[in-house]
């Protein structure tokens, strides 16, 4: 009886450690993952969608954004970071008709934060879009 009293108090102790974890704030180090985009384009209705930043193996200037302009997560844009400015060369996105035609940003030092401002040329007009990518 004696045994198993100190078993159940030695075990709940443990659980008590265990369950405790740091929920304090996380230390990005990049601006990799995910990242919630809230998008105000000059034509239409702003709108909000996530954005998944990975950086790309052979330059680490250089990222992939896919689900940009919220067209598809399976489709990207390519972006540089240069400390903290991040810019956007021309390019078509995947398989669609709209393109980016340029683009640049400013990444807060913490890397929770990115303020974009880009021209999407969806076919027919330029678009100026203002976008706040946050995490």
């Amino acid at each position: 009886m004696r045994i198993s009293r100190k078993i159940i108090i030695l075990i709940a102790v443990a659980a008590t450690f265990l369950s405790c974890s740091n929920n304090g704030p996380v230390a990005y180090k990049s601006i990799s993952g995910s990242w919630r985009c809230e998008e105000f384009p000059s034509v239409g209705m702003s709108r909000t969608y996530i954005v998944e930043v990975d950086r790309k193996l052979s330059d680490t200037t250089q990222y992939l954004l896919s689900n940009f302009y919220n067209i598809d997560i399976n489709e990207f844009v390519y972006v540089h970071l240069k400390g903290t400015n991040i810019t956007i060369a021309q390019q078509q996105i995947g398989i669609s008709p709209v393109t980016v035609e340029s683009g640049s940003g400013v990444v807060s030092l913490n890397f929770t934060k990115i303020e974009f401002s880009y021209v999407i040329h969806d076919g027919l007009n330029d678009i100026k879009v203002n976008a706040i990518y946050t995490r």
